[in-house]
C-alpha cells in the first residue's frame, strides 16, 4: 500500500481530473485502464492498487512541496493559498486522456464534464471488472458523429473526433508537444479542432508534466483582476504576467488561485 502526504478532496476536486467516486472517507479513481482506493487519514493518503509505480508518479510522489510553497511565498495571496491547501498536489496525468478530456472541458462545469467522459468510458472503453477504462484513440478514431450523440457532448464531439484521428493518423506531432517548448507544444495542439490557448495550456499542465504553463480560464480571470489588478488586460497577457511572475512553479500557482477562488478565498 501506497502512503503519500496529500489532500485527497482537495487533489481530486480542483478541476485537473474527472474520473473518481466519493466513497465516505475514500475515493476511488481511474486512469486510463487503471484504477486506485484512496483514504484519507489525517494528512496521510493510504492508496490501495495493483499499479503502486503508476500511481505514485500520478500523484507526484517525488516532488518536495515545501519547497514549492517556499518558492511560492514571495507572493502573498500564494503564501496564504499554499499554507491552505498544503496538501493539494499537481497530478501528473496520461497526455491522451487528458487531450479529450479537456477538449471536452470547455465551456463547462465539473459536474457536466465528470458525466460526459463517464459516458465516454462506459460506450467506447475496455470493460474491467466493475469499471471501463479510457477508450483507445484508435476506438474513438472509428466512430462517426452518429456514434458520439451517445455522449451528449454538444459541440464538442466534433472536436473529439478530429483529436482523435489526428492523433491516430500522426497529424500532431507527440513529440514535439511533450518535449519540445511550449510554443512549439501549443502551435501543434492548436491543429486539433477547438483547441485554443487555455485549453492547450490545461493539456500541457496536466498532461504533460509541464509545471511552467499558466492557463487561464474565467476563474482565473477573476483572480487575476482581484489579486494583481490586471483588468483590460487580455487572457493571453495574463497568462505570460503568471509565467513570467511564477516562473516554473506557475501551473502550481494556476492552481492554488483557481481553488482558492472557486472556494472564496480570493
Amino acid at each position: 500500500m501506497l502512503e503519500l502526504k496529500l489532500n485527497l478532496k482537495d487533489t481530486l476536486t480542483c478541476g485537473q481530473m474527472f474520473r473518481y467516486e466519493h466513497q465516505g472517507q475514500s475515493y476511488k479513481i481511474y486512469s486510463l485502464d487503471k484504477w486506485a482506493l484512496c483514504t484519507q487519514c489525517g494528512e496521510i493518503a493510504k492508496i490501495e492498487t495493483k499499479d503502486e509505480e503508476y500511481f505514485y508518479n500520478y500523484f507526484d510522489g517525488d516532488t518536495d512541496y515545501e519547497e514549492i510553497h517556499k518558492a511560492l511565498s514571495f507572493d502573498e495571496t500564494m503564501s496564504k493559498l499554499s499554507n491552505e491547501y498544503k496538501g493539494l498536489r499537481l497530478l501528473n496525468q496520461n497526455f491522451w486522456e487528458m487531450l479529450i478530456s479537456f477538449i471536452i472541458s470547455q465551456n463547462n462545469n465539473i459536474t457536466r464534464i465528470q458525466g460526459i467522459v463517464e459516458r465516454l468510458c462506459s460506450n467506447f472503453g475496455e470493460e474491467k471488472e466493475n469499471y471501463f477504462a479510457f477508450p483507445t484513440p484508435e476506438k474513438l478514431s472509428e466512430c462517426s458523429l452518429k456514434d458520439l450523440e451517445v455522449l451528449k457532448c454538444g459541440y464538442r464531439d466534433k472536436y473529439i473526433l478530429d483529436a482523435s484521428r489526428k492523433y491516430v493518423n500522426n497529424e500532431i506531432d507527440i513529440s514535439a508537444i511533450k518535449n519540445g517548448s511550449t510554443e512549439q507544444a501549443i502551435s501543434e495542439l492548436c491543429k486539433i479542432l477547438g483547441i485554443g490557448l487555455k485549453v492547450a495550456n490545461c493539456i500541457l499542465l496536466f498532461g504533460t508534466s509541464r509545471k511552467d504553463v499558466f492557463p487561464v480560464d474565467t476563474w482565473i480571470e477573476k483572480a487575476m483582476i482581484n489579486v494583481y489588478n490586471l483588468d483590460g488586460l487580455s487572457r493571453a497577457k495574463m497568462c505570460e504576467f503568471g509565467e513570467k511572475r511564477f516562473g516554473i512553479y506557475s501551473g502550481y500557482a494556476q492552481q492554488y488561485l483557481f481553488y482558492g477562488i472557486r472556494n472564496g478565498l480570493i
